[in-house]
């Protein structure tokens, strides 16, 4: 059965976890949690299990779009897209989930989010671009919780290379490492539009901007930066 097929079953209930086994799973269509409370874990980590997108969902091959909350779990798993495909990695709408102990790869946009109080926790999130904004991270209208990541050598042909905060979004980014990072535009690192943010005890090195901000940018935003090394 395909992992899809595992998460749609009727006897697939809140509260369940399903065990992905190590391998290669090839994805033609967006894997979607349908809003259930589960815990979607590979018995093997990240680096032995690996879901490869074959098209290009430019907005996630992996959609949390059904009100998931911080029950629907992902949890172990390699996103990158085969060779040449331009697709997205994880999309999140309205929805709460818990992303952790992920990495994210290659991709069309890392984790992209639009509303919804999502925890981004202890992935790395690494080598993915946009064509617009936020290239490891894009939060619209987001509560968002950043802990604990390894965010490196992503790209944004505007703002925000690492991480884009935008359209009244409060976020917390704290004990991240975030290095390498480049924006055509503004903020390498992190940019912040238009929104509230806590940015606390991360590493922020080596990023880089044609413009301004190459660690943080930040326009009609509210913000507190402490203990951090930059």
């Amino acid at each position: 059965p395909t992992i899809q097929a595992a998460i749609d079953a009727d006897d697939t209930v809140d509260g369940d976890r399903i065990l992905v086994a190590p391998g290669v799973y090839d994805v033609n269509e967006p894997i979607s949690f349908r809003g259930k409370g589960i815990t979607l874990k590979s018995e093997e980590g990240p680096k032995n299990t690996i879901i490869n997108s074959n098209s290009p969902y430019t907005t996630g091959i992996l959609r949390f779009e059904n009100n998931e909350n911080e029950n629907s779990v992902l949890n172990g798993f390699t996103i990158i897209p085969v060779t040449g495909v331009g697709a997205g990695g994880i999309y999140c709408n309205n929805s709460s989930p818990t992303i952790k102990g992920n990495i994210i790869i290659g991709n069309i946009e890392g984790i992209s989010c639009i509303g919804g109080s999502p925890k981004i926790l202890n992935n790395i999130i690494i080598k993915n671009a946009s064509f617009s904004e936020g290239g490891g991270i894009r939060c619209y209208n987001t509560k968002a919780e950043v802990r604990g990541n390894i965010i490196k050598d992503n790209y944004a042909d505007v703002w925000g290379g690492g991480i884009f905060c935008g359209d009244s979004s409060s976020v917390t980014i704290s004990d991240n490492i975030i290095i390498d990072n480049f924006a055509w535009e503004d903020g390498g690192a992190i940019f912040l539009g238009g929104s509230d943010a806590i940015i606390e005890n991360n590493v922020i090195a080596r990023n880089r901007t044609n413009e301004d901000g190459g660690g943080i940018a930040a326009r009609y935003s509210r913000f507190s930066i402490v203990g951090n090394t930059i």
